[in-house]
């Protein structure tokens, strides 16, 4: 059993601010899953479906591998991947005070409804998709159709009952990319203050930033109640010409699942929320 100085020693550790963790000790799991830019000392932590294109351009296009990343013609996840880049090589990103660590987080239910749209709507191509699909029929006994998708409220139940490692990354909890890390973030922000954030990471660079080059950006539009959304089939509403809000989808039923699916989420947007940024 460990004494009361070993227990008063660990809690101590995890209670000082971040800077003065000097046992940070940086895992793989740091090193594929973060972003550094060393040029203006700011570190982020990309969160699928969460404006990770947006903000990845933006650290690229602004540190030392600007040219190279624009000559590559590459999206930013392609770059990044094949380049292995900007990852962090030691623990100091993460204690130094001299360091931005920033944060996107999305409310939960509209990160799901947006993955949704993303990966069943906007295409039937994704590899994700047809695989979900043949594994949901396969379970229910049901005949696979690779043009016949499943309606969200079959997502829905498919994901609910995978485990955080089984989920794909873009329905994957958000909590469970930043676990213990949390707290070293001076900037955790919600989408609703994505455009604010972004000018303060502007003058932190030195540059003006646009905000309105974001990738992956549907266009949503409100329909009239009853239009049962949550059991369309993919490809009918591929041919809407505006994709419908998350509420739209979003049952009392649904909502109720998804909430205890991913009650930690909640929480965590919550705080975010809740936080206050520097100054």
């Amino acid at each position: 059993m460990p004494s009361f100085r070993q227990i008063y020693s660990l809690i101590s550790r995890w209670f000082r601010p971040p800077d003065d963790r000097t046992t940070f000790t940086l895992t793989p799991r740091h090193r594929k899953r973060f972003l550094v830019n060393l040029s203006h000392k700011i570190l982020y932590c990309p969160i699928e479906k969460n404006s990770c294109t947006l903000f990845k351009r933006i650290l690229i296009l602004n540190s030392e591998f600007s040219e190279q990343f624009i000559a590559s013609t590459l999206d930013p996840h392609t770059f990044l991947k094949q380049t292995g880049l900007m990852k962090p090589e030691n623990a100091t990103p993460f204690q130094d005070a001299d360091y931005l660590r920033f944060i996107i987080v999305r409310e939960p239910l509209e990160r799901i409804v947006s993955a949704y749209m993303n990966k069943f709507v906007r295409s039937k191509r994704y590899k994700i998709a047809l695989k979900i699909t043949q594994d949901y029929r396969r379970q229910f006994d049901q005949p696979y159709d690779e043009n016949r998708l499943l309606n969200f409220s079959e997502f829905v139940q498919h994901i609910s009952e995978q485990t955080n490692q089984e989920m794909d990354v873009h329905w994957r909890p958000q909590i469970d990319f930043v676990r213990h890390e949390i707290e070293l973030f001076q900037y955790k922000v919600t989408m609703e203050r994505i455009a604010e954030f972004i000018s303060i990471l502007g003058r932190r660079m030195g540059v003006e930033l646009d905000a309105s080059k974001t990738a992956n950006q549907n266009h949503y539009a409100a329909y009239p109640p009853g239009m049962n959304f949550h059991i369309t089939p993919p490809e009918e509403m591929r041919q809407l010409k505006s994709v419908p809000e998350a509420d739209s989808l979003l049952t009392p039923e649904l909502r109720h699942v998804l909430t205890r699916r991913y009650a930690r989420d909640v929480e965590l947007h919550q705080e975010c929320v809740d936080s206050r940024w520097p100054g």
